[in-house]
């Protein structure tokens, strides 16, 4: 196949959630597989799920890094993903990055 010129996108997801009381709890794997079923994978035909550690405000966050290869076309798609696990796991933000990157199927 021909090398073609994409994008690729990442999230990053911050797993640590912090209540309404304070509280700040861990969000479960089933939750991350229900958002992986039901918000990521109808949107996305494929993607890379990593498990990371970051640091928050200077505190170390369990993290997951979703990885994205697309066009410009897919942004909007990939900002929504982004949007919905902010607001379903109570986040003050997600990350997301974009750069070129040259692909080809082998």
């Amino acid at each position: 196949m021909d090398r073609k010129n994409q994008i690729e996108f990442k999230l990053y997801l911050g797993r640590n959630m912090t209540l309404p009381n304070g509280t700040v709890q861990e969000i479960s794997e089933t939750h991350l597989a229900d958002f992986t079923q039901y918000i990521i994978a109808p949107r996305l035909e494929s993607c890379t799920l990593e498990n990371a550690l970051g640091l928050w405000r200077r505190t170390p966050e369990p993290t997951i890094i979703l990885t994205f290869i697309g066009s410009d076309d897919d942004r909007d798609t990939v900002r929504v993903i982004g949007k919905l696990y902010t607001q379903q796991f109570l986040q003050e933000s997600v990350f997301m990055t974009e750069h070129i990157v040259f692909t080809e199927m082998l």
